[in-house]
């Protein structure tokens, strides 16, 4: 018969395609993706991990289809093809045989490959992505069927574009205040607040909900000034999105104000939005206002994250589990007045991360981790002419400066379903470092028209070394009438 080449054939190309399958599983895997349409199922064959095959007495399982034996076969309890972390395959002679005495299940855990990915945040830039470039991983299907792909295409980074919308909004917001150095105020008042004790000459404990406690909100609201416009200051540790119920205390001390505070970005009211960051974040900090300079202010905090990393997000073989992520941080800012108008204003954060081991995760362990900030910004009044404005600054956002991540590479299980494991350590400084130059021009021509352009140029974007330059420019002007 001519069918005894053509299953032949079929086979040699399954033996090809799984080079660790038995006999029995190449046959299984024929008869499990047979075209059996034509015809009325009278029973089921039942296969390894729930896969199942209907037949009946006259056509057998039907017709081979080979496209669908190379291709992955899923279907009952295991439904998705599943990416291994642990040592055997599910159902294997190893998992059969050794799988109560290595710790039962956990000798075969595994996650849907539709589940498994890590976005790195911005601080980590493409370190991932390019350690993990070449690196052949495998995924297996319903009958243990491996099947070969570029584990970095699990690997991604968050994006970092700003709506034109925001830029435009910020641009005209400036517009209003560019000559603030006239009436400069540190007074702030903190949002969100919900009830408070005492009065800050005394002491005053505050709650708040859905924001940030004290101290960081009052850091921020140095650095979200029109000047910072001109460049992008992202921060994992002062994050105003971050925010949760919390409480803050705060006391005037002669000329310096002292703030500590505690929120939790879990616990949420939902009425100013949702957060998918879970974080908690102990923080304090000590300013002053007056004196050789217009304000300093120093910030230092602890902030202990939930299955996240610097605001990386893992999931399935690639989740932080259990690794309680935990950094401390410091920022300062200085703010000084040279004269009647020159300004400079420099902010700066510095961060140390530590976590433990992931448990059940391809992330074997995490070495401890430095990141850094900056923003530099000089302001020069009546630059050309009278009531006019011009701002340079240079500023570099979060930037993972040191640490390394190992991450076990699964390969070719063996006949058995045993699983071997690549280490691969990755460097998770970054390739480049992003600066940001911008140049800001505002002229007020009357008290009704005021005019500005600006030009903010980003180099090595997302700290990608060889990145094409990010340029935006925008002119901007207000009318009152």
């Amino acid at each position: 018969s001519f069918a005894a080449p053509a299953v032949s054939g079929s086979i040699a190309l399954l033996a090809q395609a799984f080079p660790n399958h038995t006999p029995e599983q190449l046959v299984d895997r024929l008869l499990a993706s047979a075209n059996n349409s034509f015809f009325t199922i009278s029973a089921f064959t039942n296969f390894a991990n729930g896969v199942k095959h209907g037949y009946n007495a006259e056509f057998g399982h039907g017709i081979p289809d080979i496209y669908g034996a190379l291709s992955p076969i899923n279907s009952g309890t295991y439904s998705v093809p599943l990416m291994y972390v642990g040592g055997s395959l599910k159902g294997s002679e190893s998992q059969k045989t050794f799988g109560e005495g290595i710790g039962g299940s956990l000798s075969s855990l595994a996650y849907s490959i539709n589940d498994t990915s890590l976005m790195a945040s911005l601080s980590f830039g493409n370190s991932l992505q390019t350690a993990l470039a070449g690196q052949k991983s495998y995924f297996y299907d319903g009958l243990n069927g491996g099947f070969k792909f570029d584990l970095a295409t699990a690997f991604g980074i968050k994006s970092s574009i700003v709506d034109i919308k925001n830029i435009i909004s910020d641009d005209l917001s400036r517009l209003n205040n560019f000559d603030q150095i006239k009436d400069k105020s540190y007074d702030f008042t903190f949002s969100n607040m919900m009830g408070s004790i005492g009065d800050k000459n005394s002491g005053l404990l505050s709650f708040n909900i859905d924001t940030p406690s004290a101290p960081i909100q009052f850091f921020n609201s140095l650095n979200n000034g029109s000047e910072l416009h001109l460049a992008s200051f992202n921060n994992p540790f002062t994050d105003n999105r971050k925010g949760g119920m919390g409480i803050s205390y705060q006391e005037q001390i002669g000329d310096k104000q002292l703030l500590l505070g505690f929120h939790d970005s879990g616990s949420r009211s939902g009425l100013f939005g949702e957060n998918e960051y879970t974080s908690k974040t102990f923080a304090a900090s000590v300013s002053q206002s007056g004196g050789y300079f217009d304000n300093i202010t120093v910030l230092a905090g602890l902030m202990i994250e939930e299955d996240t990393l610097l605001d990386s997000v893992g999931s399935g073989a690639l989740g932080f589990y259990g690794s309680n992520p935990e950094s401390l941080f410091m920022g300062v800012n200085f703010e000084k007045t040279f004269g009647d108008d020159l300004t400079l204003k420099f902010v700066a954060t510095l961060g140390h991360s530590t976590l433990d081991n992931p448990r059940n995760s391809l992330i074997s362990s995490v070495s401890d981790i430095q990141s850094s900030s900056f923003n530099l910004i000089i302001n020069k009044y009546n630059f050309l002419s009278e009531n006019d404005r011009l701002s340079v600054s240079i500023g570099q956002p979060n930037k993972v400066e040191s640490g390394s991540m190992v991450i076990r590479v699964p390969g070719l299980a063996s006949s058995t379903g045993v699983i071997p494991y690549d280490n691969v350590k990755a460097d998770l400084s970054p390739s480049g470092r992003q600066l940001d130059f911008g140049v800001d021009y505002i002229k007020q021509f009357n008290e009704d028209l005021v005019v500005g352009i600006k030009s903010t140029v980003s180099k090595d974007f997302n700290h990608i070394s060889g990145a094409d330059l990010n340029n935006t420019v925008t002119v901007t002007g207000s009318l009152k009438f």
